[in-house]
């Protein structure tokens, strides 16, 4: 915005959430909806902001495609990321069950078992991942991971990249994952929410100026990709209790979206919508389980 706009002064107002403040209990099972936008949203709607800033993922499908006016204007990684304590390994080869902290039935019903197929076998035994609810923000739950209260946690791999990213908070983010294992999950078995790793910015009907700026500013091919995902999650629903992941991608040999999990119904799907007829003849396929179930480190 400041490189399109140089002259203009921007003044930041952190507003605390209701998801925010909640942290005594899984969101699925809070009663009520948009726990992470509807007091920033409630800001900017009684005019005292021009524009609010939301995580993408946080952002109803119902406020998505309504009157207001929204702008996607950066993507980390899709992925949801694994992240283990050292002694994980250990406690696979005495045939322990692997307790995995989350707060997503999303996660909890395809990235354990995913995990259950990806995680070392090192006996006999089956390898048993159990997921547990846990709250908090990222470094919260990286400490509860750390002081040992869970033996993996499942978060979105985009909140972690800008942590690092973020001065304040690299060095204790860096610290708690030292000596961690981390499992990138892949995007098929373990798809991610509707607009993960987005960033959004809105405004109202009134305000044409900040109407004109968010249209400067948006990326318009990520806007179109979160569009096709918010499709999937305004059939199936979204939110904190939603089992399904989305994602859109855009190829050097097709675009397409693809949805699994399992419906309101709790009913299991799987869709995939080609833009364009994608040609396999003579191609080789892979499994993406047997591609990515390596752990690997960040470089701080």
């Amino acid at each position: 915005m400041a490189a399109l706009y140089p002259d203009i002064i921007i003044n930041t107002t952190i507003i605390e959430t209701s998801g925010d403040k909640e942290q005594s209990m899984p969101l699925h099972l809070v009663e009520g909806k948009d726990f992470f936008t509807r007091e920033i949203q409630d800001y900017l709607n009684s005019n005292q902001a021009d524009f609010a800033v939301h995580s993408m993922k946080d952002v109803s499908s119902v406020d998505f495609f309504a009157a207001g006016h929204y702008a996607i204007i950066d993507r980390e990684m899709l992925h949801d990321v694994a992240i283990f304590n050292e002694r994980v390994i250990d406690k696979i080869k005495r045939g322990e069950k692997i307790i995995i902290g989350t707060s997503s039935p999303r996660r909890s019903n395809m990235a354990t078992g995913f995990l259950q197929k990806a995680l070392p076998k090192l006996n006999e035994q089956s390898v048993e991942v159990e997921a547990q609810s846990i709250r908090g923000n990222v470094d919260t739950r990286l400490q509860k991971l750390h002081d040992g209260l869970y033996d993996g946690i499942i978060l979105a791999a985009a909140g972690l990249n800008r942590l690092l990213q973020y001065e304040p908070a690299k060095k204790q983010v860096s610290s708690l994952l030292k000596n961690k294992k981390l499992m990138l999950l892949p995007l098929f078995e373990c798809p991610p929410a509707a607009g993960q790793g987005a960033i959004v910015a809105e405004t109202t009907d009134s305000n044409t100026d900040a109407i004109e700026i968010l249209n400067a500013i948006k990326n318009t091919a990520l806007t179109n990709a979160i569009t096709e995902e918010r499709k999937y999650a305004q059939q199936y629903g979204y939110g904190c209790s939603q089992q399904f992941g989305v994602f859109h991608l855009d190829t050097v040999a097709t675009s397409f979206t693809y949805a699994s999990g399992k419906d309101g119904d709790i009913k299991s799907f799987t869709e995939c919508n080609f833009k364009t007829a994608l040609n396999i003849t003579g191609k080789q396929l892979f499994s993406s389980t047997d591609y990515m179930k390596d752990f690997f480190t960040y470089n701080f």
